[in-house]
């Protein structure tokens, strides 16, 4: 699988084979065609530091700046994923209150975890038919995994995925500050 940062301008990779070298490709009119507005290529090298799987990382920061409605494949030469970058962000956090909101593609569910020293706690939001979605993490949701709550402060991390069909996606996170 893959998942696209577009605020951090970052491609991550998991459970690709190891050793393998994987390209991805960025076309802007969220069409493949002939030639993509970007290509790059990293080696999946090993497990994440602070996950088992295999994991890489492609930084474009310095290169291209990914957008929402941007195709994105990454391809070690046998499978091929791809994923259009949703235009999932959070829009405001109401640290009074513990409520992050934000936007996405409506019809595909936002899934939502606040880290602090103590663990991480989950949200799963349904965007409007608009694209907006709030999720309340004073309160416990619906959910079995949505029954921790979470003060949001400086030391907690907020990060959450848009998948697509077949498990790659966009992913948006930030700390709190």
């Amino acid at each position: 699988t893959f998942f696209v940062r577009a605020n951090d301008d970052q491609i991550e990779t998991w459970d690709w084979p190891l050793g393998s070298t994987l390209t991805a490709k960025v076309y802007v009119t969220g069409v493949e065609t002939g030639v993509p507005d970007y290509i790059d290529t990293t080696t999946v090298d090993g497990p994440a530091a602070w996950d088992p799987r295999n994991y890489a990382t492609f930084d474009l920061a310095e290169h291209f700046d990914l957008q929402p409605a941007h195709l994105v494949t990454v391809s070690d030469g046998i499978t091929t994923k791809s994923t259009v970058i949703s235009p999932l962000a959070f829009t405001s956090l109401d640290l009074e209150s513990d409520l992050v909101h934000g936007v996405a593609l409506p019809g595909f569910r936002v899934d939502l975890w606040a880290c602090d020293n103590a663990g991480c706690w989950n949200r799963h939001q349904m965007p409007s038919g608009a694209g907006e979605w709030t999720a309340d993490f004073a309160h416990p949701g619906v959910e079995d995994d949505e029954q921790n709550t979470v003060d949001l402060r400086g030391d907690v991390w907020v990060d959450s995925v848009q998948n697509d069909d077949d498990g790659d996606g966009t992913m948006f996170g930030k700390y709190i500050s």
